[in-house]
């Protein structure tokens, strides 16, 4: 509903969409994924407001799964990539429905970004920007308002997820900011969201031909 905290949905809200998302992943595989990603991104251009943004971005993260290295040849997934950061770095620092939507837009972007993030290590363009996007959100700290930052908290979760899943992908090409990025994030982010960092730029590290360059 447009006049709630997409937040506070009922959990017969989720497993409506866990049904949507198993329903998706089933005609893609018939159909094919490209040609569905290409439909939902027309359907995207269409329509305007946040809630309609966070639909699609679930539906785009449905088909991505079944889609794996098909997303490639979909070029309309390379603008919307690069138009994320416009969304994902707005600061929301008002507790109200319209900045909730716009919150849920961005956990549902990042989502999205988890979902191709093997296609994403593939794309060196892409990289640098993805890793802007999930840095801009691991790097916001508390507003003071409850609301506004639980908010935040869930949408952090996910992007330290991401985070974790794109290294996992390799991205090895950006070891420097990656490691930047992790001092960055010490002072403030949850000791349970810094767990990702660590393993996903570990990893990273690990996969060098001379990590011991990288190690302090």
């Amino acid at each position: 509903p447009s006049d709630e905290d997409p937040f506070l949905v009922d959990e017969e809200v989720h497993e409506y969409r866990s049904r949507i998302s198993a329903l998706v992943y089933d005609i893609a595989t018939v159909v094919g994924a490209p040609a569905l990603l290409q439909a939902t991104l027309e359907s995207m251009r269409q329509q305007e407001g946040v809630l309609a943004q966070e639909a699609h971005f679930f539906l785009l993260a449905a088909i991505a799964t079944p889609a794996k290295g098909s997303v490639e040849s979909c070029p309309g997934m390379v603008d919307l990539v690069r138009g994320l950061p416009a969304l994902i770095q707005q600061t929301i620092t008002e507790d109200t429905v319209v900045a909730a939507q716009i919150a849920c837009a961005q956990r549902g972007a990042i989502d999205l970004l988890t979902s191709v993030s093997g296609w994403v290590s593939s794309q060196p363009e892409l990289l640098s920007t993805v890793l802007q996007i999930v840095g801009s959100i691991l790097l916001q700290r508390s507003t003071g308002n409850e609301a506004v930052d639980r908010r935040r908290d869930k949408v952090q979760s996910r992007a330290a997820a991401a985070l974790q899943q794109l290294c996992n992908a390799s991205a090895i090409p950006l070891v420097g900011s990656l490691i930047q990025l992790y001092h960055q994030t010490l002072p403030g982010l949850a000791a349970n969201l810094q767990l990702h960092v660590v393993e996903g730029v570990s990893y990273v590290v690990s996969k060098l031909d001379n990590p011991s360059q990288w190690q302090e």
